[in-house]
């Protein structure tokens, strides 16, 4: 086997894990914001699953 080739551990990873619910979140919620919103959906679902994940509060990240 190759370096550039990895094999599939059977395991998913925290950053799988991660995309896995900003992608449910994102299709499952719509969040209109303004035109001019510097920040979008899918960065406020991904603070949301890192505080529940790390245990925090949503300031603190």
């Amino acid at each position: 086997m190759s370096n550039d080739q990895q094999q599939a551990d059977g395991k998913i990873h925290e950053e799988q894990f991660l995309n896995f619910l900003v992608n449910v979140l994102t299709s499952a919620f719509t969040l209109d914001l303004d035109e001019n919103a510097e920040i979008d959906p899918e960065d406020i679902f991904e603070v949301l699953v890192g505080a529940i994940a790390d245990g925090t509060s949503i300031s603190s990240l």
